[in-house]
């Protein structure tokens, strides 16, 4: 009634066809029965003459393509899924060329494969019967598999095909002698740019392990502990101490009094406690008294009879001596708190080892 009323007559005008468009209708009417190199039409040669496996192969290189997991990837199922787990040995003809379509994406038109090439590419993987031959086509399954026509092979197997075998010999096919001389070129230039490239990468870590962590570090740090070593056990003073123990003693004292849980800001402050006259000048008595105060010089418990604190006299008599330098029995506040001070965060005592170490290096008496 529509075409009666606008054309005057009782008969469908047919569709005008635009040539902006008609390409893309051609391709966007493609089925699973047909396959995009017959979109060109009977009689109508390739553009690229060459055979599909060939074709195939171009694309397979140029995007660096992994056709045994691609095809695999289009077969899991998605999360949450109903669907049952599709036979991951075999596929039918269909399922297999939605794999293809899957594995070359956007490639796939550009490969331009006709139903006659696709044919005969599953013919060689076709799963084979008990006797060893290829399903017939009467036992094969409706729909495509039977040929196409409706009805065809109802209720009989379909024609599987063992894609893995496929996408190995296609993947071996690439990875072969099968290119042209620019793509041999071609490889053999990313193959020596490789090459140049792991061998600096191997050099770099060479050096780094050679310069951090190997043999050339190991005995500077080694030659540097021993050399500090030597230089803490050197004598100091008069009573048979060394360098080690006095600067131990140096920091023991100042972190002590103004560290974590000491109350003073310098020595000096502590000092001016017990400094009764007020003038900066302490006898080594008044001194020994507030190290004692703090239980830093080793005494006997009196009630455990067990022997605590961490100086023996001896290294506090000897560190006296270095601020007492004219021997007169005065300790000036300000030089045994600069004393202190100049020790204080830099030495530190090793109970693993037989003396004192440092991990700076040793400051000049």
């Amino acid at each position: 009634m529509a075409d009666l009323l606008t054309h005057g007559h009782a008969y469908k005008v047919p569709q005008k066809k635009l040539p902006s468009t008609d390409a893309k209708m051609v391709v966007l009417g493609q089925t699973e029965q047909t396959c995009p190199g017959d979109l060109r039409g009977p009689g109508v040669p390739n553009p690229d003459p060459r055979p599909l496996i060939d074709r195939m192969a171009r694309v397979i290189r140029s995007r660096n393509l992994d056709m045994l997991n691609l095809m695999d990837d289009f077969l899991k199922r998605p999360r949450n899924s109903r669907m049952p787990v599709r036979n991951r040995a075999f596929l039918d003809t269909s399922t297999f060329k939605r794999a293809l379509c899957y594995a070359f994406g956007d490639q796939w038109t550009g490969i331009a494969m006709t139903t006659a090439e696709f044919d005969e590419l599953y013919k060689k993987y076709e799963r084979k019967d008990a006797h060893g031959l290829a399903a017939s086509p009467q036992s094969q399954g409706g729909g495509y598999q039977g040929g196409g026509g409706y009805g065809q092979g109802q209720g009989q197997a379909e024609t599987l095909i063992l894609w893995q075998s496929f996408a190995q010999d296609i993947q071996r096919y690439v990875d072969g002698d099968h290119r042209s001389a620019s793509e041999m070129m071609l490889v053999e230039a990313e193959m020596e740019l490789m090459a140049k490239s792991e061998a600096a990468e191997a050099a770099a870590l060479a050096a780094h392990d050679a310069d951090d962590n190997m043999a050339d570090a190991k005995a500077r740090n080694q030659a540097k502990m021993q050399a500090r070593a030597a230089a803490m056990a050197k004598p100091i003073g008069t009573r048979g101490c060394t360098v080690g123990q006095v600067n131990h003693a140096k920091s023991l004292i100042a972190q002590t009094l103004t560290g974590a849980g000491g109350k003073y800001d310098t020595v000096r402050e502590a000092l001016r406690d017990i400094d009764n006259s007020g003038d900066g000048i302490l006898s080594r008595d008044e001194v020994k008294l507030l190290l004692n105060e703090h239980y830093l010089m080793k005494y006997t418990d009196f009630y455990t009879n067990l022997t605590r604190g961490q100086l023996d006299e001896v290294v506090v008599d000897t560190l006296l001596d270095l601020v007492d330098a004219n021997g007169d029995g005065e300790i000036k506040a300000d030089e045994f708190s600069a004393m202190c001070f100049a020790g204080a965060n830099t030495y530190f005592f090793d109970d693993a080892s037989d003396g004192y170490q440092s991990n700076a290096h040793v400051q000049g008496m």
